[in-house]
């Protein structure tokens, strides 16, 4: 075991200066862990591109025989389980290292070696370059031992061998083996081989042959094609070879040729290479992003244009290189960690829309990116590299985020799914295609299909679409794109997209396709959904007379349904703009409608709501109608309205309803301030003369006679104020103040009636608000006599304010006896009254809150209320800080 550093150091110097060899940790990779330098000579590489590395993965780059890769792999595997040296002699002649030219002969030792368990730990792996003792040996022997004893050699040799002599190359010894290559007889003997092989007329052979006996020099031969003929057909075939002169007496008399049929090897690599071709062909005409990438440290070997634009790199950026050298922002991110477990793991993974920032022209960019790696393996089983197919969905990611759809299914209906890829042989009515593709058909992704296969899955009734989505690229440069349902092998149906283009040949005639394929069976799911919701909401309106609107603000684009377009009286061909809608309405209500829309348009004050009432007359008719409509505004990540949406509803009945009853209620309150003027003037009048004479019965009870005189008073200015605001006459008188200034006001007027309970108000600094002082104070002085009227005497009512950015909020806290939950929701209506048991005895008809929530409606505030059962109540009112 290598485990001593000096000791360690001391070996692997040794190592190096040994012969061909190489020291082989005999783990899963069987990694080298040491080179001699007569090895790295050998095989034309160096130190650092060996060391450290998997052998198998080495011996791709130095060999180009497959069976090399599987004869060693075997060999290693004996080491370990027999714990013994492994021979190995390379058959053929076969050229391990692609950089030398010629025949050659090897011979191989694996050798183990044990560590303290007795455990194979390392292999001495020694190759040694046999050729120049084997073709010496065989002319030695022909030398030596005369003609009988070397055409006894050749007879029996394991190779095809044959010695020709003389300029006319008369054949004088071959062997069965190579008569067998020339597909000839022994009657060849004693000819020359011209006239032996007449197949070999225009071919090289013959004039190699005579240069070998010219020049002394031998020639080798590798996977040399030779046009034969055997069992009466001509054929190609491929051969390695090497032509060695015979010499005698100092005179070179002739030529030993010796001969191995590779054709089978040979034939075997071009459908590997043609396969190949097709698979790299596959993904760089694909529409969808592919590449390749080599080995453990990930090197980008394959891509196409649009993994290219993902990236956006050039060819040139990306050949060759790392993945981490090319993208050094990805080293804190997931990808080459996910690639790594790829690689080691040999399963493959999908990502679906994960974000990857990556370093562009414009900077670092966020993409969303939906990918599959999937391993790419060796004839061993060995994951030599990854195939990565990704797709950018960052718009649609984008686009759904800026919606802010609120439905998760129709989220999921615009997020891409995998892809699976095609490339047919229109010709041929062959199919290459991804893993993937088998799983949208509903199998497993190792199922094989023909291109017959997968069109019978499409349902009959599509089949039409099909024919016509390909007819039609027929004409329009070969691109087609149809969605259609595919029948899965359980009898369910599903939909898929397919989107691609058709390769034609210099006439015109379409030879190949390729693509993509994505299933869609949700979103069209969800299409369907949301079709049968659309058709349910226009039922729902229709009913309930509403008319709908869509507003598009950035456009500008006004969209009105029927029902909208019969209140203002508009056919359906009438163009709809805000210019015509707004002259439409009554001019008293213009200026109003305008500020509610340009409110709901502001997110900042009002999160997008729009509710307005105004009167309209009608284009048509003339008439006077009142309208409600309500609307929710969407706005964009910077808070920018894209579009306000809503309903529309003919309220004209019960606002004349509304308008006769508070013409009443204004009239009847009028009409009763007067007589308790007057009323309230003698009261008073006798109260002071009742307080000269010291008579305190009388002045007792006058005092009660005047508060309650005061509190119907009150009643009535309520009731004219309820009118005002219904009516649309009351008046708000703008302006900057100090808002602790009135609440402290709005406190010290409310003292006088109040002593029965603590008024606390925190002070707190200056804040200054755009509002009627008077109304405001109104409020103020509302919620306070509220808390007053629902605590216990002696309690404490805290009145406070507080700065929330843009708003500024006022808080009257007590200590009573609080709102349950069913309340909460109703009691900021008109003339509404909690009832119950506690509530019972209290005066008052239920307009104080109505009125202070209105008049906040008028500022665009809010007003609200915390409360629970027993635990007393906060109401509290917002208003917009001035600017």
């Amino acid at each position: 075991m290598l485990t001593n550093t000096l000791s360690d150091n001391l070996f692997l110097s040794i190592f190096e200066k040994s012969t061909n060899a190489l020291l082989v940790k005999a783990d899963a990779a069987f990694t080298v862990v040491a080179v001699s330098d007569a090895y790295l000579q050998m095989a034309s590489i160096s130190r650092e591109e060996i060391v450290g590395h998997g052998f198998f993965e080495i011996l791709t780059k130095l060999t180009e025989h497959f069976y090399v890769a599987d004869a060693l792999s075997n060999s290693f595997q004996q080491v370990i389980k027999t714990r013994e040296i492994a021979y190995l002699q390379y058959p053929d002649h076969l050229n391990v290292f692609v950089h030398q030219s010629g025949q050659h002969y090897w011979s191989v030792t694996n050798k183990p070696v044990l560590d303290e368990d007795g455990k194979v730990a390392y292999i001495i792996h020694t190759p040694v370059n046999i050729t120049e003792q084997i073709t010496q040996e065989v002319a030695k022997q022909a030398q030596l031992h005369g003609d009988a004893l070397f055409r006894k050699l050749v007879m029996q040799a394991p190779f095809a061998i044959s010695v020709c002599s003389g300029y006319e190359l008369v054949i004088e010894t071959a062997n069965k083996q190579i008569l067998e290559l020339w597909g000839k007889s022994e009657a060849v003997l004693g000819k020359p081989l011209a006239v032996a092989v007449p197949e070999l007329e225009g071919q090289p052979f013959v004039q190699l042959l005579r240069n070998v006996l010219a020049s002394g020099e031998p020639h080798y031969g590798t996977e040399t094609p030779a046009v034969l003929m055997r069992n009466g057909v001509k054929d190609t075939f491929y051969f390695n070879f090497v032509y060695y002169p015979l010499e005698e007496n100092n005179e070179y008399t002739g030529v030993i040729i010796i001969a191995t049929d590779v054709t089978e090897q040979v034939q075997a690599r071009h459908v590997i290479e043609e396969s190949e071709k097709q698979f790299r062909n596959l993904i760089s005409q694909s529409s969808v992003a592919m590449g390749i990438m080599r080995g453990p440290d990930m090197v980008i070997d394959l891509y196409n244009d649009a993994l290219l634009k993902i990236w956006d790199k050039t060819g040139q950026q990306v050949t060759g290189k790392k993945l981490i050298d090319v993208f050094p922002e990805l080293k804190d991110q997931q990808y080459p960690a996910l690639l790594k477990q790829v690689y080691e793991t040999g399963e493959p993974f999908e990502g679906n829309e994960v974000p990857a920032y990556i370093e562009t022209n414009s900077g670092l960019v966020l993409l969303y990116i939906t990918f599959s790696y999937r391993p790419l393996f060796d004839v061993g089983h060995r994951v030599w590299g990854i195939m990565v197919t990704a797709y950018d969905v960052t718009g649609q990611v984008e686009a759904r985020h800026k919606l802010e759809l609120a439905e998760e299914s129709l989220r999921l209906a615009t997020e891409a799914t995998g892809f699976g890829t095609f490339d047919v042989d229109l010709i041929k009515g062959s199919i290459v295609y991804s893993p993937r593709l088998a799983e949208i058909f509903g199998y497993d992704n190792t199922k094989q299909f023909t291109h017959k296969d997968l069109q019978s899955h499409v349902h009959p009734e599509d089949m039409g679409t099909v024919q016509k989505a390909f007819q039609k690229a027929l004409t329009n440069g070969g691109l087609y794109f149809y969605e259609v349902r595919n029948i899965w092998p359980d009898r369910s149906i599903h939909w898929f997209r397919t989107q691609g283009s058709l390769l034609f040949d210099d006439d015109g005639k379409p030879i190949r396709m390729v693509g993509a394929v994505v299933d869609v069976t949700s979103q069209r799911h969800i299409i369907n959904e949301l079709k049968r919701s659309e058709e349910n909401l226009r039922m729902a309106t229709q009913a309930a007379e509403l008319g709908t609107f869509d507003w598009n603000v950035a456009e500008d684009k006004l969209e009105w349904d029927k029902r909208h377009r019969q209140l203002f009286g508009y056919s359906l061909t009438d163009t709809i703009t805000l210019d015509r809608f707004l002259k439409g309405l009554h001019p008293d209500d213009h200026e109003r409608v305008i500020e509610a829309l340009d409110y709901a348009c502001n997110k900042q004050l009002s999160e997008g709501d729009y509710d307005v009432d105004y009167r309209i007359i009608s284009f048509n008719e003339k008439k006077l109608r009142w309208i409600r409509a309500k609307g929710k505004a969407v706005f964009d990540e910077q808070g920018n309205p894209l579009r306000l949406v809503g309903t529309v509803v003919d309220i004209t009945d019960r606002k004349q309803d509304e308008i006769r009853k508070n013409d009443f209620i204004a009239m009847a309150s009028h009409e009763l301030k007067t007589p308790l003027t007057s009323l309230k003037a003698y009261i008073q009048m006798l109260l002071s003369s009742a307080r000269k004479s010291d008579n305190q019965f009388f002045s007792a009870s006058l005092e009660k006679a005047d508060n309650q005189i005061e509190k119907m008073t009150k009643l009535i200015y309520g009731f004219l104020d309820l009118s005002k605001i219904e009516s649309g006459k009351l008046q708000l008188e703008l302006s900057n103040f100090n808002i602790n200034d009135a609440i402290n006001e709005a406190v010290v007027d409310v003292r006088p009636i109040t002593q029965s309970h603590q008024i606390v108000l925190e002070p707190t600094e200056d804040l200054i608000v755009h509002a009627d002082r008077e109304k405001i104070m109104q409020v103020a002085v509302n919620l306070i006599n509220n808390a007053v009227k629902y605590s216990p005497k002696g309690t404490t009512i805290t009145l406070s304010t507080l700065d929330t950015g843009n708003w500024v909020e006022v808080a009257v806290k007590d200590q009573g006896i609080g709102i349950n939950t069913y309340d909460l929701q109703k009691i900021f209506q008109r003339f509404y009254r909690v009832q119950d048991e506690k509530t019972r005895g209290f005066s008052g008809f239920g307009i104080g809150l109505y009125l202070s929530a209105e008049i906040m409606a008028l500022h665009h505030g809010e007003i609200d209320v915390k409360s629970e059962a027993g635990q007393g109540s906060t109401f509290y009112f917002r208003l917009p800080k001035a600017l």
